[in-house]
């Protein structure tokens, strides 16, 4: 749990929150956008292997660090885990009158309050749960930090045997997850949620395109198959 004195720390913890939930989706995403517009454009990867192969690396890579800082376990950092215990021990910053402060200005603050702001006790609970060690994803994320991500298991290396792998199953329950709680509790506190996509997500499409016009062009004029 984070000690929190007002609603406006806590919407700091929110916004400080979602800068790990969604840049940990938007390169996930941003990487399956990329590999599927390459792999239907080949020949584009191979103008420029390296540099996709390294815009590939990164991206995956960026998309693990912010995921495992999103599911960390360490008792004094903000993460899913110790921001819902927050939530669990400050519920009167969700009461209905607490929000209309937190929106005042807002037109539609008195129809918004109107809805329950109130977390479900038992959802809590279960999304509590489901951001601990003890669920086999995060243990599998935790374990992966922990031997590859954040340190380099000394073992492995020595022995030659690769540390537990991470699944693109496991890592996409946990990218949908780390989300959907994230939003489910900033709609109830703001009565707003976050994307996973940011403006320009597809601007890559116009590079494949221009680079695959461009070897086109070239093979035409020099007759290559």
């Amino acid at each position: 749990m984070i000690k929190v004195a007002s609603s406006e720390e806590f919407k700091r913890l929110i916004e400080a929150l979602a800068h790990d939930v969604e840049s940990a989706n938007i390169h996930w995403r941003l990487y399956v956008g990329v590999h599927a517009a390459i792999g239907e454009s080949h020949c584009v990867y191979e103008q420029s292997a390296t540099f996709w192969h390294l815009t590939f690396n990164a991206h995956t890579f960026a998309a693990l660090q912010f995921l495992s800082r999103a599911f960390d376990q360490e008792q004094k950092s903000l993460h899913l885990l110790s921001w819902l215990k927050t939530i669990e021990s400050n519920l009167h910053l969700f009461e209905p009158e607490e929000f209309k402060k937190r929106l005042a200005g807002n037109p539609f603050a008195e129809s918004l309050a109107e809805h329950p702001r109130a977390p479900d006790k038992d959802q809590l609970k279960a999304d509590i749960a489901l951001c601990m060690a003890t669920d086999p994803d995060v243990n599998l994320l935790v374990r992966h930090r922990n031997s590859i991500g954040a340190h380099r298991s000394a073992r492995a290396a020595v022995t030659g045997l690769a540390p537990d792998g991470l699944s693109i199953e496991v890592l996409e329950r946990l990218l949908d997850r780390g989300h959907a709680i994230l939003n489910r509790y900033s709609s109830l506190f703001a009565a707003s949620t976050y994307s996973r996509q940011m403006i320009g997500h597809d601007d890559y499409r116009y590079v494949v395109s221009s680079v695959a016009q461009a070897v086109e062009r070239s093979r035409s004029l020099h007759g290559d198959g």
